[in-house]
């Protein structure tokens, strides 16, 4: 499927960082919905969530929702 054809894209068991994420959702420009959900193992996942909605929040369509759990 084409990237530019995707809508809504779930995530699980993330664990990566929000830079590597941002880079990797560049490609996808139709999307109306990110379901991101981090792993358990990140050592603080607080401030993770918190940077990805911040870094994310910023650079995704202004239609896009963003959901980080």
């Amino acid at each position: 499927m084409p990237l530019n054809q995707v809508k809504m894209l779930h995530i699980l068991d993330y664990h990566g960082t929000a830079l590597e994420l941002k880079t990797f959702l560049q490609e996808f420009h139709c999307l109306v919905m990110v379901q991101l959900d981090i792993t358990e193992a990140v050592e603080d996942s607080v401030q993770t969530k918190r940077d990805l909605m911040m870094l994310l929040g910023a650079s995704l369509p202004s239609k896009c929702q963003l959901r980080v759990t």
